[in-house]
């Protein structure tokens, strides 16, 4: 008996040994796994956890995890079919598997399901309410649906639970989509004093104090921009519009130039050098830069830029052309009526 209770100890001990050895193999398997999906190798993070899976029993509590993971590795593989498949059988193995719903919701917003996405997004906030990418996503589905309130309460959550940049910078752009530029001003503010050496942030901000009027504040803060990447033809043309609207029109045109020096494919970089030549009397040359932003993009405000340069220029002819083709893109446009029966007084 002695002898029988004691073989049926040592078994017991050894089942422990081994499953202990069992999940801690385990743990290296789902964190190498992790770290192949960090390093963008999604493929062999969902082979690791696959070779897992097979060896796995249907009723191990880990399995829902690696599904889990595993739907992760096939969506960032682009294979929505496998990902579903994984985050649904994880949700069923265990329904308070919030990241499994949070999978799904990505999953619909890609196949463009966003009141779908926006139930997943929900069922997992209901499961886990601190987990901020849950409520920023559902931010970005309610913005797309035009739900604008639901959006801002949802990206204030997330920036409560964690204040990213990114989170602030959607914030703010959606307050100035509606106008509210004081509220984007102060949104990115807060933001800036997190993250004083964001070039987003800064780039943001002096555009929003553009917007506002505040040249001084917003030349300041492109220059600080500048500073940390003069190489961005984008902050070139930003400095070029404040200075435009400093009325240093040469500054402005150097800006300009520096633009498209580094980008030579965006027409408004020559629309708005085309404005700036005008602004120092060189009809001609705004004349040119404004052909060149047409050849790039048949935008209704260049036909109308073309045709006042070209009414400028006693060009009537050409003027009446340019301004009608405007006025196909934009019947009702006044501004572009008024030019139209100033030219057509001169023919």
């Amino acid at each position: 008996m002695i002898i029988k209770r004691y073989v049926i100890i040592s078994l017991i001990i050894f089942i422990f040994i081994v499953t202990a050895c069992y999940a801690a193999g385990l743990d290296d398997v789902y964190k190498q796994a992790e770290e192949k999906l960090q390093k963008g190798d999604a493929l062999g993070c969902s082979i690791e956890l696959t070779k897992a899976l097979l060896q796995m029993d249907k009723n191990n509590p880990l399995r829902d995890k690696f599904l889990t993971l595993r739907g992760k590795c096939f969506y960032v593989d682009s294979d929505l079919t496998e990902a579903s498949k994984d985050f649904n059988e994880a949700i069923l193995l265990n329904p308070n598997n919030s990241e499994g719903y949070y999978g799904l919701a990505k999953i619909n917003e890609e196949t463009g399901n966003i009141d779908t996405a926006i139930n997943f997004y929900t069922k997992a906030i209901e499961i886990n309410s601190h987990v901020p990418k849950f409520y920023f996503g559902r931010a970005i589905d309610y913005y797309l649906e035009k739900k604008y309130d639901q959006s801002l309460e949802d990206v204030d959550n997330a920036i409560k639970l964690e204040p990213r940049s990114e989170y602030f910078l959607f914030k703010a752009s959606l307050e100035q989509s509606n106008g509210k530029i004081d509220d984007a001003l102060s949104t990115i503010n807060s933001a800036y004093k997190l993250y004083p050496n964001s070039l987003q942030i800064l780039e943001f901000k002096s555009s929003l104090e553009l917007e506002k009027g505040d040249y001084e504040n917003a030349l300041l803060d492109v220059n600080k921009a500048l500073e940390i990447d003069s190489k961005k033809a984008d902050l070139f043309f930003l400095k070029g519009n404040i200075l435009y609207d400093l009325s240093n029109f040469q500054g402005s045109l150097e800006a300009l130039n520096f633009a498209i020096s580094l980008d030579p494919n965006q027409s408004d970089y020559y629309a708005m050098r085309a404005k700036i030549e005008d602004s120092l009397k060189q009809p001609k040359k705004a004349l040119d830069d404004i052909e060149t932003a047409l050849s790039i993009s048949q935008n209704k405000y260049y036909y109308f830029q073309k045709a006042y340069y070209e009414y400028e220029l006693n060009k009537y002819k050409d003027a009446k052309k340019d301004i009608e083709a405007a006025l196909s893109l934009d019947p009702e446009n006044s501004s572009f009526k008024d030019l139209k029966e100033a030219i057509d007084k001169k023919l």
